[in-house]
């Protein structure tokens, strides 16, 4: 947002730092839209009816608004795009922060690849072994909309499948807004609201995951998650960019009945999860922010040309 408003008053070398994909946002929450449209409801009164009348119904009801909200984000999502290109087209350097991104710019030759990193704790869980009551947890400003849509998809969704598996689980939403999204009266799932220090907070956690459907970009959680013994479940969309993990730090499921069965593994394979605690603290040593700072640095200098002291300190 802030190269597309300032380019036209910047003089001299530009380095944009494309954060996210925007645009692919977007794309997510239409295709969501759909999706959420097209599910057949259970109401009562058209329980008796087949499948493909109630969806008729449903559809035919909403598919004004559906239509216009389509629309609106099909704008959004051309609006986005272009930036995107302009920034592309235009910038003398470009960083992204994972291979998807770069791929999907089209591996253009002004860009580079910096990963994210985290700020490492001196409190790290390693829980080798799931705790009596085994639980689940789940971090982020949840007055973020993807963080509150799946946070709310881990509850309604994969909750009632997890405990048909795995006994006396628990769930714990962490982070500022977790209050509006969990239902009072069920001791099985707690919100923490804003925490001083989360990994003082994961130590009581045994599996983490990251049920997003809907964002862009790297997930630092699932960084956090590594750095701290913790094995982690996550859809396609919350792993985005560190595909390179599945399998080995990572277990993934795109639907409720697979991300249940997947945290449930984690729970009760000690194998499994030592595999992943392991595999995760290792890739966890290499992404510091403290490393994508001197990536970054190193890009500048040698872009620009800034060879001496002063122009280094300056950048």
């Amino acid at each position: 947002e802030e190269y597309m408003v300032l380019r036209s008053l910047l003089h001299g070398p530009v380095v944009v730092d494309m954060d996210d994909l925007v645009s692919q946002v977007v794309a997510q929450r239409r295709r969501l839209m759909w999706r959420a449209a097209l599910s057949i409801e259970t109401s009562a009164r058209m329980s008796g009816l087949p499948g493909p009348l109630r969806r008729a119904l449903i559809v035919g009801r909403r598919l004004p608004r559906l239509i216009g909200r389509d629309l609106s984000m099909r704008l959004e999502e051309r609006t986005w795009s272009a930036a995107e290109r302009c920034a592309t087209k235009n910038a003398d350097l470009l960083i992204v922060s994972n291979v998807n991104d770069l791929e999907a710019l089209g591996s253009p030759g002004n860009a580079a690849l910096v990963p994210n990193g985290f700020t490492p704790s001196r409190v790290t869980a390693h829980r080798r072994e799931v705790g009596l009551l085994p639980t689940v947890g789940f971090w982020g400003p949840m007055t973020y909309g993807p963080n509150a849509d799946g946070a709310r998809w881990l509850i309604d969704e994969v909750m009632p499948i997890l405990r048909s598996l795995v006994r006396d689980v628990r769930v714990v939403i962490i982070g500022r807004g977790g209050d509006r999204i969990v239902a009072a009266g069920d001791s099985r799932v707690t919100a923490t609201g804003f925490v001083d220090d989360l990994f003082e907070v994961l130590s009581g956690i045994d599996v983490a995951v990251v049920p997003l459907r809907l964002g862009a970009g790297t997930r630092i959680k699932i960084l956090e998650a590594w750095a701290s013994g913790l094995p982690v479940v996550s859809t396609p969309v919350g792993c985005y960019g560190l595909e390179y993990a599945v399998g080995s730090a990572i277990l993934r499921a795109d639907d409720a009945a697979g991300f249940a069965h997947a945290v449930a593994r984690v729970v009760a394979d000690p194998a499994l999860r030592s595999r992943l605690v392991d595999n995760g603290l290792e890739l966890s040593k290499g992404l510091t922010w403290e490393r994508s700072e001197a990536l970054v640095a190193d890009l500048v200098r040698r872009h620009l040309g800034a060879d001496s002291a002063a122009e280094q300190n300056e950048f």
